[in-house]
């Protein structure tokens, strides 16, 4: 039963769906590595590998710090889950100082639980009641390694709580793991001094199993973003009207789930048990439906952001993924105001996610509320 315990909840983000082809990737823990890192990223659909400066780097492309232009920054954050349960939250701090003209620090605590969960048979009586939690502290550090090249990385401990049976006091112990994110960026700046398109790439949550068995949900994400209006990347030289949009892929690094006969032995497919180095190569081609079913797994992220007078902006988001790998298809939209006094600039983000689509109707991003606070001080 315990077993059932963690499968029911790791798989609430996780892709780990199957179908009649066999479309799909082995189950992954620490479902809150998943969701986007803040509310600016949640409006733009979670995507962040080839944005502007931003906190959000922390936890997404590290590359993306050394762009930061204020000597400190400080972001506090909330997300609610209420399809999950009317508890479940993840709330995250993050800070981020410019320690040189070309080198940047940053760290994150975040901090996700799913509330308490009823679990129910198949004729509908209740079971038992569940709580699960986990936490994971960040840090990274970002390099401007030429002009216009951006070098970054991270190094990320994850602690998973004891998912508890609440009746009982029953718990299962989860972590602790040790992951890491890699990423850089490219600025390629365009005849008009206020626009440029930017290119970045990121290795996200490679690391240990979770005790032994279960992968971190390892990914590859590449993007590209056109922005107008913005001069380098210092809120305070932007044009009145300022705008930009892009365009992600992201490839899950997680084993392909292999097709087995009624004996349970693999005849298409390979076996999803595999060191986390060795998979990251092998999971190119260890779909058994062939480079059909890898295509399959991509998922895509539109997203663009529209700025105005410099101090007020509005965002929109749009992810697809294949409902037989996991079905995170959703529309998201934000917005921000953000106000300077002085050396000071503060910003307030809010996002909205609503999924479409056939899974829907039992995605736990339904009627997702992300809010941000940001203080920001100190010119370079």
């Amino acid at each position: 039963m315990r077993k059932i315990y963690i499968i029911l909840i790791v798989s609430m983000f996780c892709i780990c769906r199957t179908t009649a082809q066999t479309i799909g990737t082995a189950a992954t823990s620490f479902p809150s590595l998943q969701l986007p890192s803040e509310a600016r990223a949640a409006g733009f659909a979670g995507a962040t590998t080839a944005m502007d400066a931003d906190i959000s780097a922390v936890s997404g492309n590290p590359a993306r710090l050394a762009l930061l232009v204020t000597q400190h920054n400080v972001a506090i954050e909330f997300m609610n889950f209420p399809s999950i349960s009317k508890d479940a939250k993840k709330m995250g701090f993050k800070y981020a100082f410019l320690a040189s003209d070309k080198h940047t620090l940053g760290f994150a605590l975040n901090y996700f639980t799913n509330g308490s969960i009823t679990l129910r048979n198949e004729y509908g009586a209740d079971i038992t009641s569940i709580k699960q939690s986990e936490f994971s502290f960040t840090a990274s550090y970002g390099l401007q390694v030429a002009n216009n090249g951006y070098l970054g990385a991270s190094l990320r401990y994850l602690q998973q709580s004891r998912l508890t049976d609440l009746n009982s006091n029953n718990t299962i112990s989860g972590g602790p793991a040790m992951g890491f994110d890699i990423g850089y960026l490219q600025s390629i700046f365009l005849s008009d001094v206020y626009q440029k398109i930017r290119i970045g790439a990121a290795l996200q949550n490679i690391g240990s199993k979770l005790n032994g068995n279960l992968y971190q949900p390892m990914n590859l994400s590449i993007g590209a973003t056109f922005a107008d209006g913005y001069y380098d990347d210092d809120k305070y030289s932007m044009q009145p009207f300022a705008w930009l949009a892009g365009l992600q892929f992201d490839k899950p690094l997680v084993p392909a789930l292999p097709l087995r006969d009624s004996s349970g032995a693999i005849i298409a497919g390979k076996d999803p048990n595999r060191s986390v180095i060795s998979n990251i190569f092998s999971t190119w081609t260890d779909a058994p439906g062939g480079m059909g079913e890898n295509i399959k797994q991509l998922r895509y992220t539109l997203y663009g952001e529209a700025m105005f007078e410099k101090r007020f902006s509005v965002r929109a988001g749009y992810a697809y993924e294949n409902p037989a790998v996991g079905g995170r298809t959703y529309l998201a939209v934000g917005a921000g105001i953000n106000w300077g006094y002085q050396e000071s600039d503060y910003t307030v983000n809010l996002a909205y996610l609503q999924p479409v689509g056939k899974t829907a109707s039992f995605s736990p991003l339904r009627n997702t509320f992300a809010l941000q606070f940001q203080f920001q001080f100190g010119k370079k």
